[in-house]
């Protein structure tokens, strides 16, 4: 599996269960639509990667690169009355989850930075989403013929 699919499971485990207003409504890549029973929910995709530099070779003359996965995590919900409060203490709950270095994250990844916020409302016929997006730029190491394995 490649490093940034392993590094969306991460995420998924770390804030499955942990977030009390989704419980186990944490999503890994989703493409389907979500019914409204399961919302608020939380998706997580990574949906941009950059190769910031060659850092070095190892013994066999295999370049080891540092690369960054943009980490995409929407809380989509409904708008109603205390809604935005909700979306709210969900980011706040995952921003701290994620600088947590205890987490099984931090064994692929050599750093979890906070990017972005963004928030849209969106009105799909008779229902009116609230959906709020967090970046987050997690950088780790490969090796050039690797991209399976993260070096830490």
């Amino acid at each position: 599996m490649h490093v940034r699919a392993q590094i969306r499971a991460a995420v998924v485990e770390a804030l499955s269960g942990s977030l009390e207003e989704v419980e186990e409504k944490v999503f890994n890549a989703r493409a389907l639509p979500i019914d409204q029973s399961k919302w608020p929910a939380v998706l997580v995709y990574t949906n941009q990667e950059t190769r910031a530099e060659s850092i070095s070779s190892d013994e066999e003359g295999i370049r080891q690169h540092s690369r960054t996965v943009e980490v995409s995590i929407q809380i989509v919900s409904q708008i109603d009355d205390g809604e935005p409060e909700l979306i709210d203490g969900i980011a706040a709950a995952i921003e701290e989850k994620l600088t947590d270095t205890n987490l099984d994250l931090y064994s692929i990844v050599v750093d979890c930075e906070y990017a972005t916020t963004e928030t849209e409302q969106i009105n799909s016929g008779e229902t009116e989403l609230h959906i709020t997006t967090l970046r987050f730029n997690a950088d780790y190491y490969v090796k050039e013929n690797d991209p399976q394995t993260a070096i830490i």
